[in-house]
C-alpha cells in the first residue's frame, strides 16, 4: 500500500500508526518549503506535479535517497523527460504507444 497526501499531518499520523507504512508527501506548490519538511520528517518518497522537477532537484532527491514518483505527466515527451531523468514512477492518465 502507498499512501500518498498533500497534508504533511495526515503523512505523520499514518506513519504513526505504522512506521513501516510507505508515505509519498505530494507536492504541488511551495516546492522549497515542501521539500525541507521532507527532509526535517524524514519522508523518503515524494510525489511533485511533473514540472517541478529536473536535473537540479532529482540531483538533491537522490543524493538524499528519495523515490520520486510524479504526477500527472500529459505527454509522452514529458514521459520521455522524466525516464530520462531517473523518475521512479510516473503517474498519468495518458495511455503510452
Amino acid at each position: 500500500i502507498m499512501y500518498s497526501s498533500f497534508y504533511l499531518p495526515s503523512l505523520l499520523k499514518i506513519r504513526e500508526l505504522d512506521n513501516q507504512a510507505y508515505i509519498g508527501y505530494l507536492i504541488e506548490d511551495s516546492y522549497e518549503k515542501r521539500y525541507q519538511e521532507l527532509l526535517d520528517y524524514n519522508i523518503k518518497a515524494i510525489h511533485p506535479r511533473y514540472d517541478f522537477l529536473n536535473e537540479n532537484t532529482m540531483l538533491q532527491l537522490k543524493e538524499n535517497h528519495i523515490v520520486v514518483a510524479s504526477w500527472t505527466i500529459p505527454n509522452k515527451l514529458e514521459y520521455e523527460r522524466l525516464e530520462k531523468l531517473g523518475v521512479h514512477a510516473c503517474i498519468s492518465n495518458m495511455l503510452l504507444k
